[in-house]
């Protein structure tokens, strides 16, 4: 695993499957989750799907909108 998929780009996806904020992804990298997102900017940004303090994942749906903090 990281000779072959960590020392290189990996392509989780295409844009356009989280066209809008709060969109999501999941993607499975080895043994680790990433959640890809779409923020109230227009940016990608890539997260581990696990929480710090209780150790579980935050997401389960392969897609998804997140809940805004509203």
């Amino acid at each position: 695993m990281q000779r072959m998929l960590l020392r290189h780009w990996f392509c989780a996806g295409h844009a356009s499957s989280v066209p809008r904020a709060g969109d999501y992804l999941l993607v499975d990298l080895g043994a680790e989750s990433v959640i890809i997102v779409r923020t109230s900017s227009g940016e990608l940004r890539a997260l581990l799907n696990v929480c710090r303090h209780r150790g579980s994942r935050i997401c389960s749906a392969r897609t998804g909108k997140a809940a805004s903090g509203d």
